[in-house]
């Protein structure tokens, strides 16, 4: 879920049609601003093809 959170919070697709049979990639899941703003980074423009889990 944090990743799918990740992806989203940076504008970037947390689906692959290749892989769920969808007709097109989509953002997944909602974000709902607290009181304030929700102020989103700049949206990236691929997404990270590594991730790398530390175990501390």
């Amino acid at each position: 879920m944090a990743l799918l959170g990740w992806l989203s919070w940076n504008g970037l697709a947390g689906t692959e049609p290749n892989l769920t049979g969808a007709a097109h990639s989509s953002i997944a899941g909602r974000l709902s601003p607290g009181r304030g703003p929700l102020n989103l980074p700049e949206p990236l423009e691929a997404r990270p093809t590594r991730l790398r889990i530390l175990d501390r």
